[in-house]
């Protein structure tokens, strides 16, 4: 669900992290926030993706994500925090070896 260019994207960032959790759905954003106040704030939830490019065009976004799904079985996203940089990927928390 793509809440840009909707009502919805005036929505506080709870509630459109309650509609993504409702939906069952990981959320992606580009709010850095979420990478240090979800793991703390709720111990369930369907995963974030932050991304946190200098750049962050639609190619980029997308490249980025489509790095992370050929990387990270979608079992691992419950209850982890991921956040994109544009040289790294750091996970909260991290995904056993």
């Amino acid at each position: 669900m793509d809440i840009r260019g909707t009502e919805k994207e005036e929505a506080h960032d709870n509630d459109l992290f309650a509609m993504a959790q409702d939906s069952n759905a990981v959320f992606i954003t580009t709010d850095k926030d979420f990478f240090h106040t979800v793991p703390h704030l709720y111990l369930q939830h369907c995963g974030v993706v932050v991304v946190a490019l200098r750049q962050p065009d639609r190619k980029s976004i997308l490249t980025k994500l489509s790095w992370l799904l050929a990387h990270v079985v979608t079992e691992q996203f419950h209850n982890r925090v991921f956040l994109l940089l544009d040289a790294s990927c750091v996970i909260y928390p991290p995904l056993e070896s």
